[in-house]
Formats: structure tokens, C-alpha cells, sequence
């Protein structure tokens, strides 16, 4: 099949141009939360997967044990839930982006997928800059904070065993549980990073997301 603009995007000028209102392009990706979990009474770490609306800056977050492709098509249809339905969805060639269960998805719903070219992280600036921030922003917050750095990761490391915590040794309340930590950042996505003034778009993602309302697909799911 010949290659498209729709396959794969070039990674300059304003990325932001591209999308001309809201859910007109997505992205996402995955990376390491830089936070303990507890999952009954075991400690562990966790994927924070994010989806990001590149007009608006709209995000929708997930965490989860591990990032794969059950684990994206569920974040993909809270994102619905929240967002609307997008017409493009921006990824890397990684095996679960590729998986026929979101290939299918995306064609039940109309969405055009869209590949970056392989090993280019910086054609998924709005996420990935995303991940930034909700590691220094909010992550650093959590009582199972585990650094950000080597560096910081054996200074906790030093305070609370990390064989302790990954088997179930350490204090019960040294970390969150998964189903806590998950509600604390939804929380915080809702209230704190969609309300806070973003210099790019001159307002706050979600003023900017209402204000395109009428382009905004939704669906009953």
C-alpha cells in the first residue's frame, strides 16, 4: 500500500497546526509510573498510559499493571466517555498499537490511525511533554513517590528497601492502592491540570475544549 501523509507525520513547524479543532487528532503513548502502587497488600509499580487532544490539550489517563492492547481500548473508551470520538489517532509502530484488536476498534468507530515514522517520540510532542508533567506535578505528590532519576530512586532506596516493598514487606501505608492513586489522578487531570491557564492556547484546556463544542462527535457507548 502507498504511504500517505495519513501514515506517517512529519515532525516540524507547529505540530499543534495540524488539528483544526477538538478530536480532530489524538495521541498516545505510554511510559513507567515514577510511583509505587499497592495492589492488596503488595507493592508494585504500574504504566500510566495518556491520551492527548492536540487542539485543545484535553487528556485522559489511565494506570495500569501492564500497557497493552486491553489496556489501551479500555483507556480508549473512557476517553470517548469524556472527549467525544476523535477522526485521527496518532501512535508509534509499537506491537500493541498495531494489535488487530485496536485495528478493529478504530475502524468500528471511523478513526483514522496514524503511524509515526519509527524511533521519532518527538512526532508525539503533546503526550509525551504530558508525561513530563504529570511526574513532576503530581506524581511527586504520592507517598509511593520512587523518583524521577537513578540518583533519586536509590536515595528512597536507601529509606524503604525496595525488596521490601515488591514483596509486600514494607509499610501498608507507604504507597497508595492502585484504585486510590487512579482516582487521586483523574481527580487531578479534572481539576487542577484542565483548569490551569495554558500559555500556548491562552486559556485553559478546558475552556479551550468547550469553545469547540459544535466540532465535538459524541456517542452513546
Amino acid at each position: 500500500m502507498a504511504a500517505c501523509w495519513q501514515c506517517y507525520l512529519p515532525a516540524f513547524g507547529d505540530a499543534r497546526e495540524k488539528a483544526l479543532y477538538a478530536n480532530h487528532y489524538w495521541e498516545i503513548d505510554s511510559t513507567q509510573l515514577d510511583a509505587f502502587g499497592t495492589l492488596g497488600e503488595k507493592e508494585s509499580t504500574w504504566q500510566l498510559i495518556s491520551i492527548s487532544d492536540i487542539k485543545t490539550a484535553m487528556k485522559v489517563v489511565g494506570v495500569v499493571k501492564h500497557s497493552n492492547a486491553q489496556a489501551i481500548s479500555e483507556l480508549l473508551y473512557k476517553a470517548f466517555n469524556k472527549l467525544g470520538i476523535p477522526e485521527h489517532i496518532v501512535t508509534d509502530n509499537g506491537k500493541d498499537y498495531l494489535s488487530k484488536h485496536l485495528e478493529q476498534l478504530m475502524e468500528e468507530w471511523g478513526i483514522k490511525h496514524v503511524r509515526t515514522a519509527p524511533f521519532s517520540g518527538d512526532q508525539k510532542p503533546f503526550v509525551e511533554r504530558h508525561f513530563g508533567t504529570i511526574q513532576n506535578s503530581f506524581t511527586e505528590l504520592l507517598r509511593g513517590f520512587k523518583g524521577h532519576s537513578v540518583a533519586q530512586f536509590q536515595s528512597i532506596k536507601s529509606q524503604t528497601s525496595v525488596a521490601d516493598r515488591l514483596s509486600g514487606k514494607a509499610d501498608k501505608q507507604a504507597a497508595e492502592s492502585i484504585e486510590i492513586l487512579a482516582a487521586k489522578l483523574d481527580d487531578w487531570m479534572d481539576n487542577v491540570y484542565s483548569r490551569e491557564f495554558n500559555s500556548s492556547l491562552k486559556t485553559s484546556p478546558y475552556e479551550a475544549f468547550l469553545a469547540d463544542e459544535a466540532h465535538i462527535k459524541r456517542s452513546n457507548i
